[in-house]
């Protein structure tokens, strides 16, 4: 430690004012040997406006105005000053190597360490003016000294835990095939339909989460939710293990029937109530479209034949084959009964 803080004297002697850190260490020595105790150090008056760090010191903590109260200092250490405008009083839960007094024109500088820190002293008072022998009227109070100061070791340090991590979590379905259940992946019945599809959000952490954005994308087009199809979903909160769901649809979706599945990919993200913390989560959902098989057959005309008799059918040419046998059929008969002998012939 002497060696340390030998090695910054040193180099602060480049410093202004460091001669007085010289002479202070002098007189502290001939009190210490002259009387065998340390007393109270003389003040040290130093022109203009000098500071813990311009004079050699590592740190410094400025009461500016100098009021009187307790202050903290590093958020577990404090320093308490006792003051009536011009003298003052203090003590600290630290040690001190130095205190600036400024008013007026000047500062007094009174140093503690050398010899040693200090906790504590009164009677410290600004620069006198020399037209009424009184102090000047207290400008600021600075104390100096080498490091931070650190918690004491029977107080355990005081650590403010890490906020609870939050988190969120989609899933997303679709109903292409129209049947009333939502699948991860389904068929359309056929391309170019309208498909429905089934959102639902959980906040899975243990804190409240606000939903902040919810998208939709697929291929060529991207949708914002909570703009319209799921605009009920904006800025509401979840509470740990609480679930909002959104069913939307969106026409001419499914794609052509020799195509690749379409993804549907739906992000949500959330944030914390303080607003200092994001998580975000994705899903998808697939669709494919059916193809159509078979052909459409055109019937032929239906034909009616001689004497009004109507024959339906395939024109396979079978209904030619019947009308020749009718109309030999109707010849034979007519020639039988025309080239037959009267019957009184046929009993002479």
């Amino acid at each position: 430690m002497w060696g340390d803080r030998s090695r910054r004297r040193e180099s602060s002697m480049k410093r202004p004012g460091a001669f007085l850190l010289g002479l202070s260490m002098a007189l502290g020595m001939f009190a210490v040997f002259s009387t065998g105790a340390w007393a109270a150090p003389s003040p040290i008056s130093v022109q203009g406006n000098p500071s813990c760090i311009s004079l050699g010191y590592e740190s410094g903590f400025k009461v500016d105005p100098p009021n009187s109260g307790t202050y903290t200092v590093f958020g577990s250490q404090t320093v308490t000053v006792t003051s009536d405008g011009t003298s003052f009083s203090w003590s600290s839960s630290f040690g001190i190597d130095a205190v600036i007094s400024k008013g007026g024109p000047k500062a007094n500088v009174y140093v503690y360490d050398p010899p040693s820190e200090s906790t504590g002293d009164s009677g410290l008072h600004s620069p006198i003016n020399p037209k009424t022998n009184q102090p000047y009227g207290l400008s600021h109070i600075e104390f100096c000294y080498d490091r931070a100061p650190t918690t004491p070791p029977d107080t355990p340090p005081t650590t403010t835990p890490p906020p609870d991590e939050i988190a969120v979590e989609i899933v997303k379905t679709n109903d292409a095939d129209g049947d009333g259940t939502y699948t991860n992946s389904e068929e359309a019945l056929e391309p170019g339909s309208t498909v429905s599809f089934h959102l639902v959000i959980t906040n899975t952490s243990d804190e409240v989460v606000t939903i902040t954005s919810l998208t939709d994308a697929f291929p060529g087009s991207s949708i914002d939710l909570l703009a319209n199809k799921c605009s009920a979903l904006a800025g509401v909160s979840l509470d740990p293990g609480e679930s909002v769901d959104c069913t939307f649809s969106i026409q001419n979706y499914s794609p052509d029937a020799t195509a690749d599945p379409k993804i549907n990919t739906a992000t949500v993200c959330v944030e914390n109530v303080n607003g200092t913390q994001e998580a975000c989560d994705d899903n998808d959902s697939r669709v494919t479209s059916a193809e159509v098989l078979g052909e459409t057959v055109t019937r032929s005309p239906t034909r009616t034949p001689p004497a009004g008799l109507a024959f339906t059918g395939p024109d396979d040419g079978s209904t030619n084959w019947i009308i020749v046998a009718f109309l030999l059929l109707l010849i034979g008969t007519t020639l039988m009964y025309f080239g037959s002998p009267p019957e009184e012939e046929l009993e002479g």
